[in-house]
């Protein structure tokens, strides 16, 4: 007997589990479970009492599995409230920007210019959903580019696009 304990997060907007009426309808879960083992044992599991058992061997699958299917019942629990504010940690990013293409635009930014500007980006951890501003700050910096260089740099526009992601197996 194996005990296998799963540790699963359970997106948040799943339903609990429910019984509708006196059929079997409403919301369920289950898991199923597959699991491919193989002994390891001088025996491979029969007993060396057995003479016959070292003839077998060779019909004996290598591999075996073992099945399990459980019914997992889901329950909500909703935590109160809280009355002080939480302090969002931030994630932050740094990204370097690298020329691409060989097209020359007298609008373009040079390549050598290009190269040495970096972006550092911190954003929060979460967004709660009834959040109605979500700071993000947004710094340039240059690395080896002269001074007469930076003075040119001027940021006109900053777009943020929002996704939702959320990741479980």
């Amino acid at each position: 007997m194996w005990n296998i304990v799963f540790n699963l997060t359970i997106p948040g907007w799943l339903p609990e589990s429910t019984t509708q009426g006196t059929g079997d309808f409403g919301t369920k879960y289950s898991l199923a479970a597959t699991a491919r083992f193989m002994s390891l044992g001088a025996d491979n599991g029969f007993s060396s009492w057995s003479p016959f058992s070292a003839l077998c061997t060779t019909f004996r699958p290598r591999f075996r599995s073992a099945e399990a299917f459980k019914t997992i019942k889901l329950r909500r629990f909703v935590n109160p409230p809280r009355t002080e504010a939480i302090e969002v940690p931030m994630n932050s990013y740094l990204v370097s920007s690298t020329p691409s293409g060989s097209r020359r635009d007298k609008n373009r930014i040079p390549a050598d210019v290009l190269s040495s500007i970096q972006v550092l980006v911190s954003v929060p951890d979460y967004i709660g959903m009834d959040d109605k501003e979500v700071s993000i700050a947004v710094r340039l910096r240059t690395k080896d580019l002269p001074e007469e260089e930076c003075i040119k740099l001027q940021l006109t526009d900053v777009s943020l696009d929002l996704v939702q992601n959320e990741q479980y197996q």
